[in-house]
């Protein structure tokens, strides 16, 4: 059985998109720009989710790994804290 240790990763994007690395465990981001910014992955489904200015969202998902977000930070600024399952 494959064993793995997590590897956390800040992230700052500005005004450009970003998709997050396979292993995604957990995930945090906060639009700290001037304008609003979406994202899109397995937990939202077909349509882009609005992450609006000064607003931040997370996701948890204890233990299991799930398949890549993409941000999209188009005209605004996202902090972004991942943390990652890589396997030993």
């Amino acid at each position: 059985m494959p064993q793995y240790f997590p590897n956390i990763q800040t992230k700052v994007i500005t005004n450009t998109t970003f998709t997050t690395p396979q292993g995604l465990s957990e995930l945090f981001m906060k639009n700290t720009g001037a304008s609003n910014a979406t994202f899109t992955g397995n937990v939202t489904g077909s349509d882009p989710v609005t992450l609006a200015k000064g607003e931040s969202f997370s996701l948890g998902y204890l233990g299991t790994v799930r398949a890549p977000i993409t941000i999209n930070a188009t005209g605004t600024i996202v902090e972004i804290s991942m943390t990652l399952n890589v396997e030993l």
